[in-house]
């Protein structure tokens, strides 16, 4: 599986076909086995792109990327990252990895696993490494999911809670009295 990272180009007039062609001249960053060598490379280069592209309220990753978007929450609850802003949540999609450190973190998530997916335990073992996560089971295998009308009001549940706080920060009066 492979991590892909993929800036937006800024605004141009080249053709729909020319534009198109521009996306296999992009880099493109995988690993093949996890956890056989150092991140801090990897882990840097996001952390850059983080602080020069975000705010982003947090993280979305599917399969092996989910090994590095663990490592990097650790990294962010323990403050050894240099990001210029807070991290809300993190939603890890199939995740084919058992997190090498025993942190438990608190850090809400969001875990999206399938019972016909391979990698099914692996995906459950890494939500046990979060205080509150919120699983979603769901019976596709190593994939996004299709979501039930059930799963959605669970996902949307999950996301409210975000959604609710950052308009209530965002209606806060700028200049409160006491």
């Amino acid at each position: 599986f492979f991590f892909l990272m993929i800036r937006r180009p800024p605004r141009s007039t080249q053709s729909r076909s020319s534009a198109a062609s521009d996306v296999y001249k992009r880099q493109i960053y995988g690993w093949p086995k996890l956890g056989s060598f150092d991140l801090s490379e990897s882990k840097e280069r996001i952390v850059k792109i983080l602080n020069e592209e975000g705010p982003f309220d947090g993280f979305v990753s599917f399969s092996q990327g989910c090994f590095l978007s663990h490592e990097l929450l650790t990294d962010y609850t323990k403050k050894l990252l240099d990001l210029k802003y807070n991290l809300r949540l993190a939603v890890f999609i199939g995740a084919y990895t058992f997190p090498h450190r025993v942190d438990l973190l608190d850090f809400p998530t969001m875990h999206m696993v399938g019972k016909l997916d391979p990698g099914f335990y692996q995906g459950l073992v890494l939500s046990t490494k979060y205080v509150r996560p919120v699983i979603l089971i769901h019976d596709e295998g190593h994939k996004v999911p299709r979501l039930s009308q059930a799963e959605v009001r669970k996902v949307r549940k999950f996301f409210d809670r975000f959604i609710q706080e950052k308009k209530e920060f965002l209606n806060m009066p700028k200049n409160p009295r006491l």
